[in-house]
């Protein structure tokens, strides 16, 4: 693997080494639009709003979310060519 494809992985790998941001990635990769409100996720991991945000925002800085607003509501989803180049990397053997 290059040194610029390892870097890449690793900064999108890094953050997924914390169990809740792990269940909130999987919670919006299940969703139909792969897509959820800081407002359900909050309940989903029984943590407040506040400390969901500062997960997610950690996977977005990774490059692994993007959020959007919707009125008073932030959105997350899932950024799919990120999710689709680790799992190839890890699929290799």
């Amino acid at each position: 693997m290059p040194k610029d494809s390892a870097i890449w992985l690793a900064i999108r790998l890094k953050p997924l080494a914390d169990p809740v941001r792990l269940q909130l990635l999987e919670h919006l990769l299940h969703q139909p639009a792969r897509e959820d409100c800081t407002c359900n996720l909050a309940p989903l991991v029984k943590l407040s709003e506040p400390t969901v945000s500062h997960q997610l925002k950690k996977l977005e800085a990774s490059g692994n979310l993007i959020k959007e607003r919707h009125g008073m509501s932030v959105y997350y989803s899932v950024v799919a060519e990120a999710i689709t180049a680790i799992a190839k990397v890890l699929h290799v053997v």
